[in-house]
């Protein structure tokens, strides 16, 4: 009995329908007249019938009227019920439709992909569509957008489905979900949810959508599945002339198997490993290559899979552009072989009394001097045992006689990777520091290490003379030196190597002078004009496909990107059964949830039709 569940909302109301047995009964009973004479029975015919009866009950006889009161009562009973159809768009109703356009929505599982697939169930839904409904088209991936505002207008919601691509990153609903409750507002009644997405959203648990009726359509069948989900590129700590290039590749595959992953520069084939798999998981390979020159650097997974964007990751590497050093110093010897071993670095040197205001250097360093002003021309300044000019609120200092070190900041770009703990200190100055200063290493009487910055320029300053200490002795002696030169120039790369990038990150345009607009072709081919600011970074966020953004300014490439995937919860395919939002879990579907529309008003009218019907045939026998 669960279909009368389901069929009828007040299904209990069907016990109206036992009085339909007594108006049988009604009919059946005979009916007791007194005998009476009248001059004619023309008008009585009816009356000669009952008192042919000699029992209390006659036969039931054809009879019109006894039908059509039988029908009314049914039709009655139906109303009562309040009978439901299942459609997929009910009148009157507000549908937010939520579609994921993410990475692994271009999965070939379905034909020809998830997403295509996904379109063509809610291209249904709005076919379906009746009079008074509207539809809202929220798209996300690792971003949301409104594609179609909410509307009944058919032909503006297929026209903006069609429009819809996959964007090769990663999936987020924080967004959608913001889009939706302030499109939602206070129409919950009218309102109902539907996500078509396989699932793989991670941030679902610790978001509350609105407290409307929500419906989880999965898209995708599952099946065998490789990508690259992290790579790296980075200088070989045992040979300044070659790369190391870390590749991990996950499998998504019950079935064990194998597949050649290939590292290739500018299409030229460098190296190539097989890779085997007997369970599902990550796998791992290391590649050492020639330090490169300017060109991409691809990884390339052999194979045909469900999902083809994650297959290949890329990275263009680029010589560094050389750091202008300019070392103040009356002894420069030390300083200036630590600095000369940098490789990016170009060295020049003055004493003191010589440098002038307008000499032309990336960084100044000064060695044990306090300078008058900072060269404006320099981005960045390291003073060893010096002082910042007046105007940085560095006030005086005290002397300290043997200040030990208690601890350092292991996560700063200048002092990452250096040990300090065997750093003995014969003499040091106390200064009192700004707010804004940033404490690297650390005594219990003064900061050994610190750093500001104003605006875009960086500042790192020591309390002591190196040659004060057994520094110059230590390791972190030049490590320290390599990472301050670096991050006060902001130039952070030593060799050939840039920075692996994903797709959804924004791609910095620099600024180039004379130049109002940049144009940037994408993967697909699509140019997009990119206006310029005048000494200012521009920035292009449109980066939703895996492959290379190319900039070019006045006809000249100038700038080159190569964007990726690399998100394991992309690569892992099989869909989720189910999606929890905080404690409330909802199961999935896979097609729309059908919604309940009642109909019992068409019953009530029915049966008040068959009662005028009924007082109508009633009228014309008795006049006819």
């Amino acid at each position: 009995m669960e279909w009368l569940g389901s069929a009828f909302l007040s299904p209990l109301s069907a016990l109206f329908a036992l009085s339909l047995p007594a108006v049988i009964v009604l009919y059946l009973l005979k009916l007791k007249r007194k005998p009476l004479k009248v001059p004619s029975i023309l008008l009585w015919r009816r009356s000669l019938e009952d008192l042919t009866a000699n029992s209390p009950f006659q036969r039931l006889r054809a009879n019109p009227l006894l039908f059509l009161q039988l029908l009314v009562l049914l039709l009655l009973t139906l109303a009562l019920m309040r009978p439901v159809l299942h459609l997929e768009s009910p009148a009157g109703i507000d549908s937010y439709i939520l579609l994921d356009c993410s990475a692994s929505m271009g999965a070939t599982d379905l034909s020809p992909t998830r997403l295509d697939h996904a379109k063509g169930l809610i291209r249904d839904q709005i076919r379906a569509m009746g009079e008074g409904d509207r539809m809202m088209l929220v798209t996300f991936a690792e971003n949301a957008g409104v594609a179609a505002p909410l509307t009944g207008d058919k032909g503006l919601l297929l026209s903006a489905l069609e429009r819809l691509r996959v964007r090769e990153t990663g999936a987020s609903l924080a967004e959608a979900v913001t889009i939706l409750k302030a499109s939602i507002g206070e129409a919950l009644e009218r309102s109902r949810v539907f996500l078509y997405s396989d699932g793989n959203i991670p941030d679902t648990e610790n978001l509350l959508p609105p407290a409307v009726q929500s419906s989880f359509i999965q898209v995708g069948q599952g099946g065998a599945n490789l990508g690259i989900t992290r790579f790296s590129v980075d200088s070989d700590p045992d040979s300044s002339s070659r790369l190391n290039v870390f590749v991990e590749v996950t499998v998504d595959s019950e079935n064990p198997g194998n597949a050649t992953l290939s590292i290739a520069w500018d299409g030229n084939l460098l190296d190539a490993q097989t890779i085997e798999w007997s369970e599902p998981g990550p796998v791992v390979r290391l590649f050492s290559v020639p330090n490169l020159d300017r060109g991409l650097l691809t990884a390339t997974l052999d194979l045909e899979d469900l999902l083809a964007s994650d297959n290949r990751a890329g990275v263009y590497l680029a010589p560094p552009e050389p750091i202008r050093v300019h070392l103040v110093s009356n002894s420069p010897e030390t300083l200036a072989r630590v600095l000369n071993l940098i490789p990016e670095t170009v060295v020049t040197l003055s004493a003191p009394q010589a440098l002038s205001a307008t000499v032309e250097a990336d960084v100044v360093v000064f060695d044990a001097i306090s300078p008058p002003e900072i060269p404006a021309s320099a981005r960045g300044a390291l003073l060893l045992g010096g002082s910042l000019p007046e105007g940085f609120g560095v006030g005086s200092a005290t002397e300290v006689s043997h200040p030990a070190v208690l601890d350092w900041d292991r996560n700063h770009p200048a002092t990452r990777g250096a040990e300090y703990r065997n750093l003995q200190i014969a003499k040091a100055k106390a200064p009192k520091l700004p707010a804004e200063a940033e404490v690297l290493i650390e005594a219990r009487e003064t900061a050994l290490l610190y750093a500001l910055e104003r605006g875009e320029r960086r500042f790192l300053a020591t309390s002591f003379a190196y040659f004060d200490s057994n520094w110059a002795r230590l390791y972190s002696f030049p490590i320290t030196l390599t990472n301050a030169i670096r991050w006060l120039s902001g130039k952070t790369h030593s060799l050939a190597v840039a920075e692996v990038r994903r797709t959804g990150e924004a791609l910095e345009i620099p600024p180039m002078d004379g130049e109002e607009k940049a144009s940037l072709t994408g993967p697909s081919g699509e140019i997009t004009e990119v206006p310029l600011r005048p000494g200012q970074r521009s920035f292009f966020s449109e980066t939703h496909l895996a492959g290379t953004y190319t900039a070019d300014f006045g006809g000249a490439s100038a700038l080159r990107e190569y964007f990726n995937v690399l998100r394991s919860e992309e690569t892992l395919l099989s869909p989720r059964g189910s999606l929890k939002f905080g404690k409330e879990e909802i199961q999935a579907s896979l097609a729309p949830r059908p919604q309940n529309r009642e109909i019992w008003r068409w019953a009530a009218f029915a049966a008040l039709a068959f009662l005028v019907l009924e007082w109508w045939l009633y009228t014309h026998r008795a006049w006819a």
